[in-house]
């Protein structure tokens, strides 16, 4: 069974590496956290999505979300947040 989280990264995943003109590297940033990842040992990317079906999509940060993403930032310079509305 793929865990709803793994759809939705797949999907980002998928846009990354077919959108690149270049090898891609990925790999998760923390244990702790199924959110973070790193681009090309470089890049830091924070996924969070929503399943709601149609527009207004609503994202929870929690103060721990927040903390990773400056994290990330914090880490590596250049950090992306990247929005995933259900199938849109």
């Amino acid at each position: 069974m793929i865990n709803e989280f793994e759809f939705f990264h797949g999907a980002v995943f998928s846009r990354i590496l077919h959108g690149a003109k270049t090898e891609v590297r990925l790999s998760a940033y923390r244990d702790d956290d199924n959110a973070t990842y790193v681009l090309n040992d470089k890049v830091g990317l924070y996924i969070k999505y929503s399943t709601k079906r149609l527009t207004p999509w609503r994202f929870s940060f929690l103060e721990k979300h927040q903390e990773h993403i400056k994290a990330l930032r914090n880490k590596f310079g250049n950090a992306y947040l990247i929005l995933v509305c259900n199938k849109d």
